[in-house]
């Protein structure tokens, strides 16, 4: 084998590593909230934490390389009237 593929196999995750290293958590806010610029914005009921990669601080930090994804569905006030907004995140 040629000494690249054997460097950028020793790079790979192992199947066993991928199968055995779950994270995932479902959370929500429970009430209303004012957000801010980058700042993080905590979770009141964390329903599942698999991983605890989720902290009540409200920081997700990735355990793992890899693809994350991430969806949040949220009502916002447009002057009066409220709309559902859906955002999806993927890396």
């Amino acid at each position: 084998m040629s000494k690249k593929f054997l460097a950028m196999a020793s790079d790979l995750p192992l199947i066993s590593d991928i199968l055995t290293s779950e994270v995932s958590f479902h959370a929500n806010l429970g009430g209303s909230v004012t957000m801010t610029q980058d700042a993080p914005v905590p979770m009141e009921n964390v329903f599942v934490n698999v991983g605890n990669a989720y902290n009540v601080s409200g920081i997700f930090t990735a355990p793992y390389t890899g693809v994350y994804r991430f969806h949040m569905a949220f009502p916002l006030d447009y002057g009066g009237q409220f709309v559902r907004a859906n955002i999806g995140f993927f890396r």
